[in-house]
């Protein structure tokens, strides 16, 4: 039988050699081909868009000590995509 590709919807997070399973909700969709960038000046992630077998995304959302959070852009939001690219502005 072959075996079909999966999406993992889980992340574990690494500080100081200590893991922790983040909680599994409110979380982004399980998806693959999300762009991902690190806001060290903010310190959080912010995710955009990826696709899963069914649709394509263009969601936003951030990450930090608290759990995921959805965002709303200012202005029009691009339409969704996968594999897109993300620059933290370290200015801004």
């Amino acid at each position: 039988m072959p075996r079909a590709p999966f999406v993992l919807a889980a992340l574990a997070l690494s500080a100081d050699a200590q893991y922790r399973w983040l909680p599994p909700r409110p979380a982004p969709a399980a998806r693959f081909g999300a762009s991902l960038v690190w806001d060290g000046r903010q310190g959080h992630v912010t995710l955009f868009g990826g696709q899963s077998y069914q649709t394509t995304f263009s969601d936003l959302w951030r990450w930090d000590e608290e759990g995921w959070k959805p965002l709303v852009a200012p202005g029009t939001a691009p339409p969704a995509r996968s594999h897109a690219a993300l620059a933290a502005d370290p200015l801004r």
